[in-house]
Order: C-alpha cells, then structure tokens, then sequence
C-alpha cells in the first residue's frame, strides 16, 4: 500500500483518474458512522462485513492521498468532529458513574466503552471513552482512581469507594452498628453475602470520610428524636468522669473505638458545639473537664509585668516545664490560667519579652557563672551518656532516670567550651572514640601491635575493633578502625600482611618480576634461582607449526611489539 501511494506522488493524473472526489469521498464515509480511525482501518481491512464491502476507489490512506486536496482531520473525515466539543459529565459524576461499574483494569475500561461488555451495558454518550485526555485539567488522578479501585487497605485487600460501599450499607435496611458487624461476620442468612469491598470497619477504612454510623447505614431520625438532647449540664456531668481529654478522644468515644468505656447514650449528641452552640457552649476542655484552655482573642490577656509575676511564683526550671505546665500535664502546679498565653514570646513580643529566662525568673547562664570545662567534664562523665543524643535528651529533662542539668552547665558545650579544651563529644562524655584530627601510630608500630593480637582475618578484626572481643582488650584509639583507608599510600599492602596471617604473595610477584627485568640477580649482584624465585608465566594460546608446539603470547603481552609496528607503520613513505 506504501508503494501505491508513492508510486501515485509521481503519477498525479492516474491519482485523479483512478480515486474518487474528495468530497464525495469524504460524503460516502460519513454515511459509515464510523466513530474512530481504528474503525475505519477495520472497515478498510475487510473486518466489518455489515459495512460492506470496501471500495477499490477509495484510499486506505486518505491522510495521505488527500494531503493537498481538502483533508482536514479524522473527525472531519469520519464526520465526529461534534463529538470533539460535546458536552462531558462532570469529572466528579462521571467518575461515580465509573465506580458503580465495579471494573478493575483500564482494559475492561476500553472493552466496555466499545460495547464488549453486555453485562454493564452501553456507555453513555455524555461520559467520555478516554478520560484521561478529556479530564486532564478537570480533576483527572490516574486510572485506579478513576475506577475507584485506589481505595485499598493494608493488608493488600481492594476496597470500594467510599460512596460505593455506602451506597451498599444504605440498601441492606440495617439499623445500628450492632447489626451491621453481625451482617459483615455472616450471621444474617436473610441478607446477601458480604462481597469482597465490604470492611467491617468503615470507620477506620475511610476514616478521612466517616462521619456516623446513621450516615453510613441511612438512618433518618425524626424531628422529635433530633430534638431529645440532654441540656448542657447533665451532658457535662455524664462526659467529665470519662476522662477525654481532647476532641481526637471524643470522636473516638463516639465511634465506639473505646471498649474499656461504656458505649455513648443516644440522647448525648455526637458534635454538642452545634447543638449547644447557643445553649451554653464554651470550648471542648469546659465540655470534657481536660481544662483545655480555649483560644483567646487579642488584648484578653493579663499585662505582661502581671503576667510574668504570677510565672515566676511557679519555680520553673526551664522552657520545656513551661510547656508542660501550659499543657496542664506538670504534676503539682495547677493549671494554666486562660488570661495567660501558652506562647508569651508570640503575644508580648513588643511588650517586654526578653527571653524565656527571663520570663521564668532564671537568670541565663553567663560566661562568667559556668563551671570550668574539667569540672563540667568531670560531672558528665558521671551520669554514663554514650552519645551526643543522650546528651541533648538530658539537656532538655527528657532522659528518664537523671535529675535536671545543673544551670551552670551549658546546653551546648561544643560552643561553649569551643576554645577552652573541648575536644569531641567521645572525650566530653567519657567514650573512648577516635577524633578525625587525633594523631595516630605509625603503620610499622600498629601493623606489629595488631599482629601479636593473632587475629586470623577481617572479620575477626571487625569484631576487635567494635570491642566484641574482651579477651583481645580494646582496640587503642591512636589504631584507626578502618587502617585500609588511613593508611593508604604509607604502607598499606593488604589485610594478611596487616594481621601478619600469611606472606603478601603479589608483592613477591612483583619484586621478584622487577629483579628479573633489571637483570635476574640479587642486590649484592649474585643470581638466585629455585621455587622461592615465581617466575613470570605468559599466557596466551598454543599453536603447532613445522617448529612444533610454540606459545603465542596474548595482545596484551605483546604491547612492546605493537607499538614498534605502529611507528614503523607511521615512518612508511606513501606512494
């Protein structure tokens, strides 16, 4: 068909001749109500016998054929250019419709947009074939969300979209979650088998779309039951002495999530900030008892000098009580009063805030008051910290098992002691552990250190070096723990020369190599001959000629011979 097509470029009036007008054309395929260019390749293929058969007068190739004489797309060609600009769905509804139609794969997608799948009935002209191009800038995500099969859970089991399965809940007639756990476990003969997208907790599963177990099953409650809530008070009463302390826990509650709790009595209202909006509501801690402090507008809070007064009355030690004392969670101090913000250094920024010592009443620790670095030194290494976490833990009072961090010891000895004998973290907390610019031994003296130890390989060696081997003592912390890199370039040969468990063999070799090179003898000038002399070997590939069995050496042995080719090959004079 390639050739006809080109052959018909240089051959313009048998083209005229032997094709039909395009309009004509274009008229006849129209007539067709082909709707896409792999039907009409089907059609001019023979595959479509109820269309006829194909014409010998119309090109197979009428993008090409047509080039310069009216083609103007397939759309216009197949006439479905209306289709182009109908009016879609919106992305939100056509994808519902998608998701009712419980496919899995875009392939069942295109086989039920062609017609294949009678089972699910015929698309609709309004919900697009492809659209992953129609909605590209409408909402469009991918084809799992598209077929609503994105929704998945942990243990790999595909769940249905959270309208679907609620479309599902509403039509079983169920009342209460009661029910709904005892259809989900199989003890309803009277109801359909659960399917496999059915979870028997929704209100995890689809936890960012949950909201009650009466919208999840369709449960419609009267005007008069709406209307039978508690009042405020006795609401109140019932709530403070089950210990929620904030609204997380009472959505919980009303879940039902919190066995150890009696379950939530229909006339408590599960959002009482609506219902007692205009009935007495302050906040969530008013209403659970926590003493949760609500959040307080502008110029409601005390004056600073009043403020900071009543702070340091309190005897706190340093920022993070405070925060655990403006949580309400620090033992023995009462809670925070409302009129007292939680972020003093937000709210009295350009009222007198100098810092939380200050508002604390601890005065900052000065250069003059800390302690000298050995008696800092001498302390930390006391209390047994092995890392520079569990020293910032402790700084800020949150390593269990240790009291506070004296005031006149920084929070940050590297900085503070930075030019007065700091060295690293290993020396400040007494672990013994290498500093990069720590002098080290020289390799001839570790190399002969390590090979009395009698360690026979690396991963023994390993071992030593992590200090898992209390027979061999602690490895000496001027011995690197990685002696192949640091001592790289100053004698380093390999790790049986290093743990003395064998001779270095490639060093022989190539010793032995450089005397015969130089001449075949010794320093002192006499020859030495025998196996403890290796011998170089060339290798290469044996061939049998009239001298008989000779070795040819390999390309690479024979670079010297190339080279002096090369150059002779370079000196030739050309003709």
């Amino acid at each position: 068909m390639a050739w006809s097509a080109m052959r018909d470029l240089h051959r313009p009036n048998r083209r005229l001749s032997r094709w039909r007008d395009f309009d004509a054309v274009r008229e006849f395929v129209r007539g067709l109500k082909l709707n896409t260019r792999a039907e009409w390749q089907s059609f001019a293929n023979g595959r479509m016998p109820d269309k006829g058969p194909f014409p010998t007068d119309v090109p197979k190739r009428p993008e090409a054929t047509y080039k310069y004489g009216g083609w103007a797309g397939w759309p216009d060609w197949l006439g479905t250019e209306a289709a182009s600009h109908r009016r879609w769905r919106h992305f939100l509804y056509a994808r519902r419709f998608a998701w009712f139609l419980h496919l899995q794969t875009q392939a069942e997608w295109v086989a039920y947009c062609r017609g294949k799948l009678a089972a699910k009935g015929i698309c609709p002209e309004d919900i697009p074939s492809r659209p992953e191009v129609v909605y590209r800038d409408a909402g469009w995500v991918s084809w799992p969300d598209w077929l609503g099969t994105a929704c998945r859970e942990k243990d790999g089991i595909w769940r249905d979209p959270f309208p679907v399965a609620r479309e599902v809940s509403r039509s079983l007639g169920l009342k209460t979650r009661e029910e709904w756990l005892d259809y989900c476990s199989g003890r309803r003969p009277d109801l359909p088998p659960p399917a496999m997208g059915i979870t028997s907790e929704p209100d995890v599963v689809y936890a960012d779309c949950w909201v009650s177990w009466r919208a999840w099953l369709g449960v419609k409650l009267g005007a008069k039951h709406r209307r039978n809530y508690r009042d405020l008070a006795t609401a109140k009463a019932f709530v403070t002495p089950l210990g929620l302390r904030n609204n997380r826990e009472w959505r919980a509650w009303c879940r039902g999530s919190m066995a150890e709790l009696p379950s939530k009595p229909d006339d408590i209202p599960t959002c009482p900030e609506v219902v007692y909006r205009k009935r007495g509501w302050i906040s969530w801690g008013d209403f659970l008892g926590s003493g949760s402090i609500p959040a307080a507008k502008p110029g409601e809070f005390r004056a600073f000098d009043d403020a900071r007064a009543f702070v340091r009355k309190l005897g706190l030690n340093s920022g993070d009580e405070w925060q655990l004392y403006s949580r309400g969670v620090l033992p023995g101090k009462g809670r925070r009063p409302a009129d007292i913000p939680s972020n003093p250094h937000r709210t009295y920024r350009d009222c007198g805030w100098r810092g939380m010592p200050d508002w604390l009443g601890r005065d900052p620790l000065r250069v003059d008051k800390a302690r000298s670095f050995r008696d800092a030194r001498a302390f930390v290494r006391t209390l047994g910290l092995r890392s520079a976490m569990d020293w910032r833990l402790y700084s800020r009072h949150r390593l269990p098992g240790h009291e506070a961090r004296p005031l006149d010891i920084p929070s940050s000895p590297d900085v503070h002691y930075r030019r007065k004998g700091w060295l690293d973290w290993g020396d400040w907390l007494g672990v013994e552990r290498p500093h990069p610019g720590r002098p080290m031994r020289l390799f001839g003296a570790a190399r002969e250190f390590i090979r009395g130890l009698g360690l026979r390989g690396n991963a023994e060696w390993r071992t030593y070096s992590k200090g898992e081997m209390p027979d061999k003592g602690k490895r000496p912390m001027d011995i690197p723990g990685q002696p192949e890199r640091h001592y790289k370039g100053r004698g380093w040969l390999s790790w049986p020369d290093w743990l003395g468990t064998r001779p270095n063999a490639p060093a022989q070799v190539h010793r032995a190599r450089r005397r015969q090179d130089s001449g075949g003898g010794e320093p002192d000038g006499s020859s030495k001959t025998g196996p403890d002399v290796l011998q170089p070997v060339v290798q290469g590939r044996r061939i049998r000629g009239r001298r008989g069995v000779q070795m040819v050496p390999r390309q690479h042995e024979t670079g010297g011979n190339q080279a002096k080719a090369a150059e002779t090959k370079r000196k030739r004079p050309r003709h």
